[in-house]
């Protein structure tokens, strides 16, 4: 899946979202929405070009109701704060790794488990292992 239309998908479900006044309560047809998207990684890094891609497909999509303010670079705060962020609606969307959410969502850190083999050998022979049948 290329760049474009990952983030091409992503843009259509929140236009779709917003349409449908599932993800945004709309009072009238003219009211215009802003969303705050959060990044620890530089401006330019490709995932915040993909960011910043995305929110400009959502802006012309939505003929501007609908705007996404990239926040690269961890201005909005470290992993963790930008997490709790999430968690507590000052923060509307997030672009970061895994390890972030674990504190979270502990079953995120089965993800982590493939930094501990060498081969995938070693990985397969663990998923098929007794404990986890």
């Amino acid at each position: 899946m290329t760049i474009g239309s990952f983030a091409g998908r992503v843009a259509a479900v929140l236009l779709m979202l917003a349409g449908s006044g599932n993800a945004i309560a709309a009072s009238s047809d003219t009211k215009t929405y802003e969303l705050a998207i959060a990044s620890l990684e530089p401006v330019e890094a490709p995932s915040t070009k993909t960011v910043q891609y995305m929110a400009d497909l959502v802006a012309e999509r939505s003929g501007g109701r609908l705007k996404i303010n990239p926040n690269p670079g961890g201005t909005l705060g470290n992993g963790l704060q930008i997490m709790e962020g999430v968690s507590i609606g000052t923060v509307d969307m997030v672009s970061m790794v895994l390890e972030w959410y674990a504190p979270f969502v502990n079953d995120v850190n089965v993800y982590g488990l493939l930094l501990f083999f060498r081969y995938k050998k070693q990985l397969f022979k663990l998923s098929v292992a007794y404990f986890f049948v």
